[in-house]
């Protein structure tokens, strides 16, 4: 027999994970399940987007999430839906999903009856404080580690009190008759509930009305500073200059987002004591400097009629650096030419783009040296391979590099690919590969006939090796670009490309938004990619159906922190039309 303590253990635990993985989406639920005709949506839903909630969390909030829909987004909406008609995980189709009967399990309520009449266009989520005394439990979603419950908040906007009270009213009768016990108190006319018993605290222990908004939280003290708290006042999340930042980069047109403060990141650096290599450990104080002067990080999705965005972006307040970490920062902000990259083969099924630094030369000798014996070891390898190490290679090693990878054709390989370097010597670099390439020739002769071949390719003086039939390797200068290519297919795409990828929609829909500047970009070529997986013996039918609609993904980063502090990210899935 079960004990009512269980049973209402059961149910407390069975309403957070609803909430907190449930009602998130319902906020897409409503606009995409004909709520337009409740008769509440007018034209300010076409043109805005409220964000209200902020208003009435505290100030130091460290983690706040929001789901802000608006009437715009709902041709989004209805076009995901019609890319996966058969993939709830992607977009739910209706109010008749798991998520509702859930929420009928568990609290006794139904969402067409007793939520969507009530519900307004804001839902949110946050947590008060962020306890790092355990690491979150990411890899089970269903159950999460809550040992942070007794902070967390979430909040619906309400067009209709009475229904939302009456809802309010309808969730703690079930819960009561499941063997729970809720104590009343009244503060400034707002009656808040607690639940009893003691026991592991769940975001669902207390509730409350407080003006147009439906609270739950995770203890009664939460909803208290919620209605004392002045919403026009400086002790608001809305006023915190740090949040004001952060959400400020994010993208206006968001269906949601995600802040997190600067505080608990910096808590988080001290905790995890970071094991750094040792030539990194002397900027461990700089690195430190950079994190306490974070505003926060933001994240935030949006829908447009070629796809969903995913953006993330970083606030830093930069006169709190010192020289040291400004110059760490500096390592990143090397920007790169979106033309050269448009200029790849729309036939590669993956390319990475991103700057090597001027740094990166003392950044691998400082390394070598540091270790114990490195010295030695450099000067035995640069005696024993018969070039130098700096002078040969690193001297011209950076500037603008890119790692693309074809699918075969004609090659015995599983896959070809190549990488091309727009160096700044061009001189150092022909010179010094000269050099290392007759050094490859004399230490590897002695295994065989290894001696590289000159061949013409699409005008380009190639070096070409075959280790083994059906195999070469290439290295050129192509327009003035160091290039190393795998295969036939990469050889050729490397030098003269049939068609590029800057002809290509799907590129141009995926490249259309990014970050500008360009400091990095990920591009995977999503129905090549998919059948090279094939070949590579990754395939799986299942998965190659639910990916059919997906065109593309893009993943694009600014060169580090601009002039104002911010750094952006940004992932772009393009979803086909049809």
């Amino acid at each position: 027999m079960t004990t009512p303590e269980a049973t209402a253990k059961a149910a407390g635990f069975g309403g957070a994970k609803v909430l907190i993985i449930g009602m998130l989406v319902v906020g897409v639920l409503v606009l995409s399940t004909g709520l337009v005709g409740a008769g509440y949506l007018t034209w300010q839903y076409m043109t805005q987007r409220p964000d209200t909630i902020p208003r009435i969390l505290a100030a130091e909030t460290h983690v706040f999430a929001a789901v802000t829909p608006s009437l715009a987004d709902l041709p989004q909406i209805i076009r995901l839906q019609q890319a996966f008609p058969d993939d709830d995980q992607v977009v739910p189709s209706s109010a008749d999903e798991p998520v509702t009967n859930q929420l009928a399990e568990a609290l006794g309520v139904n969402f067409e009856q007793d939520i969507a009449p009530w519900l307004g266009t804001e839902i949110a989520w946050a947590l008060n404080r962020a306890l790092l005394d355990a690491v979150p439990n990411v890899g089970a979603i269903d159950r999460p580690n809550l040992d942070d419950a007794d902070e967390m908040i979430l909040i619906f906007t309400s067009r209709n009190n009475g229904q939302a009270q009456a809802f309010l009213d309808k969730q703690r009768q079930h819960r009561e008759s499941q063997g729970m016990q809720f104590a009343v108190e009244e503060l400034q006319g707002v009656q808040i509930y607690a639940r009893q018993g003691g026991g592991p605290s769940e975001v669902l222990d207390a509730f409350a009305l407080v003006r147009d908004y439906v609270i739950f939280a995770g203890s009664p003290e939460l909803i208290r500073g919620i209605v004392t708290r002045d919403p026009s006042s400086n002790a608001t999340l809305e006023a915190n200059p740090n949040f004001q930042k952060v959400r400020a980069a994010l993208p206006n047109d968001r269906l949601g987002y995600l802040y997190v403060a600067g505080a608990p990141l910096l808590e988080i650096f001290g905790e995890q004591g970071f094991d750094l290599p040792l030539t990194l450990e002397r900027q461990q104080a700089d690195q430190r400097a950079i994190v306490a002067a974070l505003h926060g990080l933001g994240f935030a999705i949006s829908a447009y009629a070629d796809g969903i965005a995913f953006d993330a972006v970083a606030s830093l307040d930069r006169s709190q650096l010192g020289s040291g970490s400004q110059a760490l920062l500096a390592q990143f902000e090397h920007p790169i030419q979106t033309q050269r990259i448009g200029r790849i083969s729309d036939a590669s099924a993956t390319l990475v783009a991103f700057a090597i630094p001027p740094s990166f030369k003392a950044s691998v000798l400082d390394g070598i040296r540091e270790q114990p014996g490195g010295e030695r070891q450099l000067q035995e390898f640069e005696r024993e391979f018969g070039f130098s190490l700096e002078d040969d290679l690193l001297a011209w090693f950076y500037g603008e590099a890119q790692l693309v990878l074809l699918p075969r054709v004609e090659s015995d390989l599983p896959m070809t690919g190549y990488f091309a370097l727009k160096t700044e010597q061009i001189s150092l670099a022909e010179q010094g590969i000269a050099k290392i390439l007759r050094s490859l020739e004399m230490m590897l002769g002695f295994m065989g006939d290894f001696q590289f071949e000159q061949r013409e390719i699409g005008g380009s003086s190639w070096q070409i090796i075959e280790p083994m039939p059906g195999v070469q390797l290439g290295q050129a200068f192509v327009n003035d670009e160091f290039v190393l290519g795998v295969g036939a297919e990469a050889i050729s795409a490397a030098t003269s490309p049939a068609s590029s990828f800057s002809q290509q929609h799907t590129y141009q829909a995926a490249t259309r938004q990014q970050p500008n500047p360009l400091g990095s970009m990920l591009y995977i070529n999503m129905p090549v990619a998919v059948n090279l997986s094939r070949h590579l013996g990754f395939y799986d039918p299942d998965l190659r159906e639910r990916m059919q609609p997906i065109r593309a993904m893009a993943f694009s980063a600014s060169p580090g922190f601009n002039a104002e502090g911010v750094a952006t990210a940004r992932l772009f899935i393009v979803i086909a039309a049809e």
